[in-house]
């Protein structure tokens, strides 16, 4: 190859190997470098002037322009010891350090052959022998000599002499270290179910090009999803009312600052064999979201203290569209104390903020202030939440995604039921928000539902 700068590759890691190289260097102008690296350490040989200085700055050989000559070495553990055409030259200790790269850098052009030789890497493998249509699957890689560096760098696959996708990694992307067990996955493929798929792989590597064959047969058993709308409260409390046609057609309770409804989905799996994966979502499927006010005072700010108060005035409120608010204050030496406004009810049904009036409490000057409603922003995340478990008592929330909410449960064989429960924060507007239900499983099993919940006036 013919090498024109600086050029770095990699290989297998190791601190014994041997290499021979051919070098046709036409100029005896100009300095090149040719040698190997590790994590802490670099063997440099140095090409300057027509002399070879090897890596302790020592002065061994002369080369003639476009005379091609051979050097040879070997690399161990304590020592390295090298060759130019043949002739021994020198051995040399050298510190335990292991080797991944061979590089060459140089200011001229010249042609080199490069042979490394070392102990091959020794990779075992674990494979499925069944797996289950558009689902991912994976194999591992077993590296058996953990103490050198082994490293994929691409891979390919064949099923019946067809090319598919490269391979992904569960850990992240290429180039990937493997530890001494490493899973690849093998993305959605497709297959007739009880066919055997014979599955040959490439894997390109710091090690060289590593290839197996395996088998996998497409023989999980399939299984059904059923609504079984049992209430599972039984105070007589819960209930969304299923009705898959009418949204408007659903009853809810408050309980706890959420209106909330539960089912127990009914599954079965046809055959013994590993548990299965069923998604649950909740997407948004309408109703009013955005920035609202709560329909209730939440606080009160003094705009002036007032000043001799010789007992604590009442407050009064006043407008706002709603009623019911009702507050206490104190005083600190005679003036209205900030810190002692005690609320005993933050009243209903306000659309704006009432005014604020102190009476009373034979006063030199009269304090004022203002009344607060808190704002709020409503989104369907912020809404809606959506939990799961196989035992009713012991329940798994999930957070929001980006379009929905996401439940990824594992169904195992002997077990009949999956409980389910769909929250609505009691928010204080009365526009109701709806949201649909999906639960999907193998086979285009598919069950909806279409929820409301929102504030009831």
């Amino acid at each position: 190859m013919n090498i024109n700068s600086f050029k770095k590759r990699s290989m297998a890691e190791r601190d014994q190997l041997s290499f021979q190289t051919f070098f046709d260097i036409p100029h005896v102008s100009g300095r090149s470098e040719f040698g190997f690296s590790g994590d802490s350490s670099t063997l440099p040989f140095i090409f300057s002037g027509g002399r070879i200085l090897d890596p302790e700055g020592n002065y061994t050989f002369d080369y003639l322009a476009a005379k091609s000559f051979v050097l040879s070495g070997n690399i161990n553990t304590g020592t390295y010891n090298y060759y130019v055409n043949g002739e021994y030259i020198a051995e040399y200790p050298k510190s335990n350090v292991k080797y991944n790269y061979f590089y060459f850098d140089t200011n001229v052009s010249f042609d080199v052959d490069l042979n490394v030789m070392s102990s091959g890497q020794s990779v075992t493998y674990t494979y499925p022998t069944e797996f289950d249509t558009g689902n991912n699957f994976s194999f591992t890689v077993n590296n058996t000599v953990t103490e050198y560096d082994f490293k994929i760098f691409s891979g390919e696959l064949k099923i019946n002499d067809a090319f598919t996708n490269i391979f992904d990694f569960q850990t992240g992307s290429f180039p990937q270290t493997v530890d001494a067990s490493t899973a690849l996955t093998i993305r959605d493929l497709g297959a007739e179910r009880g066919i055997n798929y014979p599955i040959e792989f490439n894997l390109y590597t710091n090690q060289g090009n590593l290839t197996g064959l395996f088998s996998v047969v497409d023989n999980i058993p399939t299984y059904s999803i059923l609504f079984d709308l049992v209430n599972l409260n039984n105070s007589g409390n819960a209930n969304f009312t299923y009705n898959s046609g009418d949204a408007t057609d659903l009853t809810y309770t408050v309980q706890n600052n959420y209106r909330y409804g539960n089912w127990r989905l009914e599954y079965w799996i046809d055959t013994p064999s590993t548990g299965k994966a069923l998604r649950i979502e909740l997407l948004d499927s309408g109703g009013n979201t955005g920035n609202y006010l709560a329909p209730f005072v939440t606080g009160i700010t003094l705009t002036t203290s007032g000043q001799g108060y010789s007992s604590a005035p009442t407050i009064n409120f006043a407008g706002g569209g709603g009623t019911g608010a009702a507050a206490t204050i104190s005083l600190n030496g005679g003036y209205l104390d900030f810190n002692s406004i005690n609320f005993s009810n933050f009243g209903t049904g306000y659309t704006s903020a009432p005014d604020v009036t102190f009476d009373g409490g034979s006063h030199t000057y009269s304090g004022s202030g203002i009344s607060i409603l808190s704002g709020y922003t409503k989104t369907f995340f912020n809404t809606w939440q959506i939990s799961s478990g196989l035992d009713s008592t012991e329940m798994s929330a999930y957070p929001t995604g980006v379009s929905s909410y996401i439940s990824l449960t594992t169904l195992p064989y002997n077990s009949n039921y999956l409980y389910l429960t769909v929250r609505n924060r009691n928010w204080w507007d009365s526009d109701l928000s709806y949201a649909q239900l999906i639960v999907s499983g193998l086979d285009n099993t598919i069950e909806t539902a279409i929820i409301t919940g929102g504030y009831v006036v």
